[in-house]
């Protein structure tokens, strides 16, 4: 009886292959799942929140941005769904509001642990898994885990403690310290679903909508900057959504004036 002995390895430029974007998605999953929680459970809290967007981008100078995006072609509820995760206020109760901010400010806030600990957690892990297979192989030990419908899931325990530890590094670099990647995924949405709709960025107006709903005072953020953005992140996280491409709209709302 014998297994693969090649662990999982990432190099320091890696793209971790088929864990690119998977927390990135689950965090997408969850937005959806609080779009379903306020269309069947509380549609008023849903209507009220897209109307505080509205009134907030209004009062902050963006109304005639968001007029021109909807003049070609996208929803309005779509767009201040998708730009809600801007803004510097709880929108809907519903959500505890984790995500109303750029990012985690230090890796430990992600992941309950500071670096230097986890990559010792990672070293560990690996090793582990190494351990695991070597018993794993052995034919006495392993010919029950394989044949067991019970044990079987452990026949595969060391590849899950090496998707772990990548799973780590993955979180580590892309969600840790000054990543702001809770803002870089709603850039991509929004810029995604712009672009679907359109056939344009229109990184004039996807600059304001943010700017009138961060409300940082001290960040200048306009249609340079947010070109600088998709330069330097859109190609990594363009397809963190791939349902924003369809033509449908995403809220199930229809557009008012």
């Amino acid at each position: 009886m014998t297994t693969s002995n090649s662990p999982i390895r990432a190099s320091a430029d890696d793209s971790f292959g088929d864990l690119s974007l998977a927390l990135e998605k689950a965090l997408v999953e969850s937005d959806y799942a609080l779009l379903s929680v306020l269309k069947e459970i509380s549609p008023q809290e849903l209507s009220e929140g897209l109307r505080q967007l509205e009134e907030k981008i209004s009062q902050n100078g963006a109304k005639g941005d968001l007029d021109t995006l909807c003049s070609a072609s996208c929803n309005r509820e779509d767009l201040l769904w998708l730009s809600q995760w801007f803004s510097n206020e709880t929108i809907f109760q519903s959500n505890e509001g984790w995500m109303y901010k750029p990012g985690e400010r230090t890796t430990e806030a992600m992941l309950g642990m500071h670096s230097k600990k986890l990559r010792k957690l990672v070293t560990q892990l690996n090793k582990v898994a190494v351990d695991v297979e070597r018993v794993n192989r052995h034919f006495q030990f392993g010919v029950l885990l394989s044949t067991s419908r019970s044990l079987s899931p452990l026949w595969s325990l060391q590849g899950l403690l090496r998707v772990y530890a990548r799973l780590l590094r993955y979180a580590t670099r892309h969600f840790g310290s000054g990543t702001h990647t809770y803002h870089n995924i709603a850039k991509a949405r929004l810029t995604t679903y712009i672009k679907s709709r359109t056939g344009n960025f229109h990184d004039k107006e996807v600059a304001a909508l943010i700017s009138s709903l961060s409300g940082d005072e001290g960040c200048y953020y306009d249609a340079t900057a947010h070109s600088v953005w998709r330069r330097k992140h859109y190609r990594r996280l363009k397809d963190v959504d791939p349902s924003l491409v369809s033509e449908g709209p995403i809220t199930g709302l229809v557009r008012h004036s």
